[in-house]
């Protein structure tokens, strides 16, 4: 009997690639056919989720690398930001300390410290305060500036939440295929019974050439 226990999701597809339709050419027993199409059905499953496995972890690390180099610039921005109004009050300049107040009211570490997922709320609530702070005349200083800035800051939200949707979809496809795994593994000892039963046993010519099919898949 050919070994399924010990087999990669790989071996076993291509097991089932040689074992599915030479069961069917050796033996016509509604058995044995019944057994090939769950192993063919399962092993197609299987395919197709670990297709989506490579879908899905392809789009994570394009997600993942966006982030990174994108989280890097926009706390180096928003800090110069938070900088640069500061050192327009010290000078003077009208509705400045206004504007640190509205734009950092906890101050900049708040915004800036955390990263990844757990600086989403936080850009996003400061990019509603740049919406708000733009009414303020001092504000026109800053544009475009603070403007595209807002953007980044919302555009960055929204390719930080993609990711961690692919996060999700990663880990949701691995628990499936593991599970599609098992289920061609299944399948494939069931054909095996059934091809031992029609073929009288594992010393039987007609199992014994069916079996010597998959002897060098590792």
């Amino acid at each position: 009997m050919p070994a399924y226990a010990d087999k990669t999701r790989t071996a076993l597809l291509a097991m089932a690639a040689q074992l599915v339709p030479l069961a069917r050419a050796l033996s016509a027993d509604p058995s044995v056919l019944d057994a090939a199409r769950e192993a063919e059905a399962a092993a197609l499953d299987l395919e197709l989720l670990i297709a989506d496995r490579h879908s899905v972890s392809r789009a994570f690390a394009g997600h993942a690398s966006g982030v990174s180099a994108a989280e890097d610039s926009l706390d180096r921005r928003v800090g110069a930001l938070s900088r640069l109004v500061s050192a327009l009050a010290d000078f003077g300049v009208a509705e400045a300390e206004g504007l640190s107040l509205d734009l950092f009211p906890d101050g900049l570490e708040a915004v800036i410290r955390p990263t990844g997922r757990a600086q989403v709320p936080l850009y996003v609530q400061l990019a509603e305060r740049l919406g708000v702070a733009a009414t303020r005349p001092v504000a026109a200083r800053l544009e475009p500036e603070l403007s595209a800035l807002r953007e980044d800051l919302l555009s960055f939200c929204s390719t930080t939440q993609a990711r961690e949707s692919s996060r999700a979809s990663v880990a949701s496809v691995l628990v499936q295929a593991a599970a599609a795994t098992e289920t061609l593994r299944r399948a494939l000892t069931r054909l095996d019974r059934e091809v031992e039963r029609a073929a009288d046993g594992v010393r039987g010519e007609l199992y014994q050439r069916w079996a010597a099919s998959v002897r060098g898949v590792r």
